[in-house]
């Protein structure tokens, strides 16, 4: 039993485009040549599924029906196959649907050309986002900063108060420790001068007899009283040092504190001052990557209009092209029919001079009289009337032959037309709504609105 192989199928239509867009063209002999073999190649696919259907049916009674899908499967088939390749051999040889193919392409390009300036877009926004957000971050770092560098003058300055009312609470406690003294020594001053007083008195009393006890305790009075002088200017000068070392403890420790200070600001305003440089130079980095990244936008945006106007203007030109090669045809076959229509006439005028010799000789009518000559003329032009006319027969059938030809060669171009309409048609249907608004101008024709769910084509 013999077995016919099922054709192979087209599986997707859009990997089938794709393949489509890189196949060569031909011309249309090529075309007309690929179709006959296309053809032979189907009859003989026909006559082997035809053959192994009446195979299977011979040998298959009891399973019919099984048998009648399996023919409609396998004549599904054949059609699908058919039509895949009538459709591929369209796709390569019609000059029409490679265009299409191209316009596509540039469009499918149009299209992730314009999601990656989104894509770009959804980048720099994302970016200025983050920028915006470290912005808020260092501006609240700065604040941190400062309200921390706030806090720690306020804790400075409470410790300087402080230190403040420690020193004069001990300078109030030395000065205390002073009066207590002072007055410990008044006491001790009046207790002397009371001591001094009786001595004096049981001096005077006793003059004569204690005149040298007397000068010696004059004398020791007048050591006490140096001795106390000295011990009141030592005083006096340990506390004038006290005082001196103190106010310079004072002023050391505030030149500390401005020094401190001071450095606290140099140490701010180098940080800033770095802050400042990283930023603009972040700044500017960005600003470039901008820039750099817009002008590549700018030029890819140019590169696709300049390419879609340039395949505008191509087509423009071969529609004029083909348009002079129109008239020129036309003008060329006018040319051609009244120089054809001159020869003809030159031909019978030829052709009847020659058969009016050729019979005038076989019939020797110089030797006949001038009624038989006469009659013998009429003859010869009747029966050279009659071979033109039957020449005119013959060519009228050529030309009606030729008609017909044409008229035949119109209605497959006719067809031929309408099978690229349908296919332009459908390949519109595979991509114009996911290419919608991408497509170039031109590509689409306000008759496919009857095809296709269309947005007013401007």
């Amino acid at each position: 039993m013999e077995t016919t192989k099922d054709p192979p199928m087209v599986q997707n239509p859009a990997n089938y485009f794709q393949d489509t867009v890189r196949a060569g063209g031909s011309n249309i002999s090529n075309f007309f040549r690929g179709m006959l073999e296309e053809q032979r190649r189907e009859e003989a696919i026909e006559k082997g599924v035809q053959l192994a259907a009446r195979q299977a049916l011979e040998i298959s009674k009891q399973t019919t029906e099984e048998s009648k899908l399996a023919m409609e499967l396998v004549d599904n088939k054949r059609r699908n196959f058919i039509e895949q390749k009538r459709r591929q051999q369209l796709r390569e040889n019609n000059e029409e649907l490679r265009q299409l193919e191209m316009k596509l392409r540039a469009a499918y390009t149009g299209k992730a050309l314009a999601a990656q300036i989104a894509e770009r877009e959804a980048i720099r926004q994302q970016e200025k986002l983050l920028c915006e957000q470290e912005n808020n971050l260092l501006e609240a770092a700065r604040i941190k900063d400062a309200e921390y560098r706030q806090m720690q003058l306020e804790e400075e300055r409470k410790r300087k108060k402080h230190f403040r009312e420690e020193m004069i609470e001990q300078i109030a406690e030395r000065a205390t420790e002073r009066a207590k003294k002072y007055e410990e020594f008044l006491k001790e001053k009046k207790i002397l001068d009371e001591i001094s007083r009786k001595l004096i008195e049981e001096e005077m009393a006793e003059l004569k007899e204690k005149a040298e006890r007397q000068t010696q305790f004059r004398k020791d009075i007048q050591d006490f009283l140096c001795m106390q002088k000295s011990w009141r200017e030592q005083h006096k000068q340990i506390t004038d040092d006290e005082d001196v070392k103190l106010a310079e403890f004072l002023k050391k420790r505030e030149a500390e504190l401005a020094a401190r200070e001071r450095e606290k600001q140099e140490m701010k305003l180098k940080r800033q001052e770095i802050s400042d440089r990283i930023g603009n130079e972040v700044a500017a980095l960005y600003n470039a990557k901008m820039k750099r990244q817009e002008l590549i936008e700018n030029l890819l945006v140019a590169e696709y209009s300049q390419r879609v106007d340039e395949e505008q203007r191509k087509k423009l030109e071969k529609q004029l092209r083909e348009r002079i090669q129109v008239r020129l045809q036309l003008a060329e076959q006018k040319a051609d029919n009244l120089r054809r229509k001159f020869c003809q006439q030159e031909e019978d005028r030829i052709f009847r001079e020659e058969q009016m010799q050729l019979l005038a000789e076989r019939d020797k009518l110089e030797l006949l009289s001038n009624e038989k000559r006469r009659r013998k003329i009429l003859e010869h032009r009747k029966e050279i009337q009659n071979c033109l006319d039957e020449k005119k027969k013959r060519r009228a059938e050529e030309v009606a032959l030729l008609v017909k030809q044409r008229d035949d060669d119109f209605a497959e171009e006719n067809r031929m037309r309408q099978l690229i309409e349908e296919e332009r048609i459908l390949m519109l249907k595979e991509h114009a709504t996911e290419l919608m608004g991408f497509l170039p101008p031109g590509i689409l024709r306000e008759s496919d609105r009857e095809f296709l769910p269309l947005p007013p084509i401007t």
